[in-house]
């Protein structure tokens, strides 16, 4: 009989971290994504110009928002 109550805190928990997952993580990703895309380029050549080699800076910050833009969206689904 204790172990049911058990199963049913486990299950609402996960029903919780689906919903947040749901709802709020994969949005703000897909918002997040193309925006980083745009935005790291520039902002790595401002921290490069500060740094001497500006095309370092953006170089670096392209490849930034390469990788950030290549995190998939639709692997968040949980491993069973």
């Amino acid at each position: 009989m204790a172990w049911g109550i058990w199963k049913k805190i486990k299950n609402g928990i996960q029903k919780g971290f689906n919903w947040v997952k749901n709802k709020i993580v994969k949005p703000a990703i897909n918002i997040v994504k193309p925006l980083a895309k745009t935005v790291l380029p520039a902002v790595g050549g401002v921290l490069g110009t500060k740094a001497g080699n500006p095309a370092l800076g953006a170089k670096i910050g392209q490849i930034a928002g390469d990788v950030i833009s290549n995190i998939p969206t639709n692997g968040m689904d949980r491993r069973s």
